[in-house]
């Protein structure tokens, strides 16, 4: 898998108070969904959210 890290990791460590022990991965969306989009039918396993973040 390929994460891709935040492109302004400093600003955004210094405003949220991040260690740098931390890697900060970010996925945004904006917008309206098309919900008739193929993509939006694509279902994955996942765990829950409780184990990955804190």
């Amino acid at each position: 898998m390929i994460l891709k890290t935040a492109v302004f990791p400093g600003e955004l460590r210094r405003i949220a108070n991040i260690p740098e022990s931390k890697r900060i991965v970010i996925g945004i969306a904006i917008g309206y969904p098309d919900w008739g989009h193929p993509l939006n039918n694509v279902r994955t396993d996942r765990e829950p959210v409780e184990k990955l973040v804190t």
